[in-house]
């Protein structure tokens, strides 16, 4: 093997040390680790010192490839002073401009509560989440987050004073919105599906279907009509619903609850008859005659003329079933005086009475020869 000139060994010692530069960092491989110190081999002509109290525990490995900046260049010693510190600190600045350049998320360790907000460590430098960041509905204790790591988005960096404003919000609603995405993919009419409910308005109420919102209109709750929905299902409850329809573009679901019971207008004839009485419920007035809500929550039409006088909305009153048309979903009525109905009655039991009854006991007195 040809032995290298010294000209030959000066040129290749110039060409390692261009590569070492105070202020830049260099990747270096510990070999050896010390009480208080790490050497670490550089490839080069001289070896690495780092301070053993800046290499953290799990990185203490002999053979373990590290970044690490350049402090200081002793020649004279043929030592590089390093720096591991450092070159995480400028690894984390890397990772954070990465994060917000390319809108990625960050695991921090959420350190204490601070006025406005937490306090979080990511890799040593510390940083910030606003309340209003911290999740898509408001926390009521904070303090329990002390200690967990969270997913966080950069909101704001400033490089020059390691200013770093953070949302946990964020990540948490874009992962809401690409479940959501899938959820009405894949959803279908008539599908029948749990929900939570949520709130409660006047004309109806929000359902949680676990990735998506839903709307239950009051007159979809059920086949009677009702002023309060409170009635049929209150905030909290984990109610079955059905898919009434869905608009992917405008993100809105409409429910109804009354259609996972049968329609009433199914068994119209087998729960009234015509001349059948029953009592019902003056929905409106049409002007010509009302609309009349009879118990399993058909609607009925009583005439003007058939009724005793002025009714308003919500009085009860005792109607006779004239005509049931299925087909046209109508039935006329007629309205029944309350003292006709119990006269009607009292003449019905006087027709069943027999002689037997009448006479009985005087027929009882005969057989015993009184």
């Amino acid at each position: 093997m040809e032995e290298k000139t010294m000209e030959e060994l000066l040129s290749e010692y110039d060409d390692r040390m261009e590569d070492l530069e105070e202020g830049s960092v260099i990747e270096g491989r510990i070999h050896a680790i010390g009480d208080e110190e790490a050497v670490i081999d550089l490839g080069n002509v001289f070896d690495g010192i780092a301070k053993i109290n800046e290499i953290s525990y799990d990185e203490r490995e002999v053979g373990k490839s590290l970044s690490f900046m350049i402090l200081k260049i002793d020649d004279q010693a043929g030592q590089v002073v390093l720096s591991r510190k450092e070159a995480r600190a400028l690894e984390t600045v890397e990772a954070v401009k990465g994060a917000k350049r390319e809108s990625a998320t960050l695991e921090v360790t959420v350190e204490e509560v601070i006025k406005g907000g937490l306090r979080v460590d990511y890799q040593g430098m510390r940083g910030f989440i606003p309340f209003s960041q911290i999740d898509t509905k408001p926390v009521d204790h904070a303090e329990e987050l002390v200690g967990s790591v969270i997913l966080a988005s950069v909101m704001e960096f400033s490089e020059a004073d390691q200013n770093l404003v953070l949302s946990s919000r964020a990540p948490k609603e874009k992962l809401q919105q690409a479940r959501e995405e899938e959820f009405y993919q894949q959803l279908q009419l008539d599908q029948i599906m749990k929900g939570r409910v949520h709130k409660i308005f006047k004309s109806g109420a929000l359902i949680d279907l676990g990735d998506a919102m839903g709307y239950l209109h009051i007159n979809d709750a059920a086949w009677t009509r009702i002023k309060d929905l409170e009635a049929v299902v209150r905030e909290g409850d984990l109610i079955k619903v059905q898919i009434k329809s869905f608009d992917y573009n405008e993100k809105k679901i409409s429910l109804s609850l009354k259609d996972l019971t049968q329609d009433p207008w199914d068994r119209v004839h087998e729960d009234f008859g015509e001349g059948q009485v029953t009592p019902g419920r003056i929905l409106k007035d049409l002007g010509g005659g009302y609309l009349v809500e009879l118990p399993t929550g058909v609607v009925g039409f009583l005439h003007h003329s058939e009724a005793p006088g002025r009714l308003k909305e919500g009085d009860a009153v005792n109607v006779a079933v004239e005509t049931i048309d299925t087909e046209e979903r109508k039935i006329r009525l007629r309205y029944r005086d309350p003292k006709e109905i119990v006269e009607d009655y009292e003449a019905e039991a006087r027709e069943e009475t027999t002689l037997g009854d009448l006479f009985g006991d005087l027929f009882d007195r005969i057989d015993k020869g009184e």
